[in-house]
């Protein structure tokens, strides 16, 4: 290489150059064409589910959870409440009676008094 002139040693790198990039559009080609044909054996594969539609779904379950839990409070409040309920039901007919039987002994005495006359 000493015996080359500068130029003559530019023009050869620019050929090995040339040489390569041939060489890399015939690998790149080759690959491409390596891609496509295994693409092509493979079975086709469904589009993946966009994530919105994934982000959605767990909202919705989300909501679902938190909608389950307020009514599940609300049965268990309603439940309260109809206990208070049924136990003030039951003081009122036992004052009720409390005062029918008051009623009954004082009717009692009346007649008494009535009849005493």
């Amino acid at each position: 290489m000493a015996d080359l002139a500068p130029e003559d040693i530019l023009q050869d790198v620019l050929r090995e150059l040339i040489e390569i990039r041939r060489g890399m559009a015939s690998l790149s080609k080759q690959l491409a064409e390596t891609a496509a044909r295994i693409e092509a054996r493979q079975p086709p594969q469904p589009p993946p589910a966009p994530p919105n539609v994934e982000i959605a779904v767990s909202k919705i379950q989300e909501a679902a959870e938190r909608v389950d839990a307020v009514l599940q409070k609300a049965v268990e409040e309603l439940a309260y409440q109809r206990e208070i309920l049924l136990e003030e039901l039951r003081k009122r007919d036992a004052l009720c009676e409390a005062l029918l039987e008051r009623i009954a002994l004082l009717q009692g005495y009346l007649e008494k008094i009535q009849s005493g006359r």
